[in-house]
């Protein structure tokens, strides 16, 4: 799903959204706690790997992929798969569900970002950007 901040990552959207989901929502029971820092440690720990490259912006002040990762949590938030608790903590409320076939990704990421523009929270397609 496209964020705000995506552009501070050199991998397209799907790729690094795939390592959080993965290997920091995915594996975790339902009903118990995501934390931001763990979700971030790990990221950080597969760009020390070089699996994820951050980009390079000298003349963006403020801005860190950080901003991307977060937003990417509070959209798993909008769709049910997460809550938020705290002001960084997120608990699972359900698994996210994948599809088994090209034409059911495909039907599944329309009716995503259907809802996200239909509720004003994807502002990359809501014109508020």
């Amino acid at each position: 799903m496209p964020v705000p901040y995506a552009y501070t990552l050199h991998e397209p959207s799907f790729v690094w959204q795939s390592y959080v989901l993965l290997s920091s929502v995915v594996p975790v029971p339902i009903g118990e706690l995501v934390t931001f820092s763990d979700v971030f440690n790990h990221f950080k720990w597969l760009v020390s790997k070089r699996l994820i490259t951050p980009r390079q912006l000298p003349l963006i002040q403020g801005v860190h992929y950080s901003f991307a990762i977060m937003q990417y949590l509070e959209l798993l938030c909008f769709y049910g798969v997460m809550k938020r608790v705290g002001k960084k903590d997120f608990v699972k409320l359900k698994d996210p569900v994948f599809p088994n076939t090209m034409d059911k990704a495909i039907a599944n990421d329309f009716i995503l970002m259907e809802a996200g523009l239909k509720h004003g929270v994807n502002i990359l397609f809501s014109g508020k950007m």
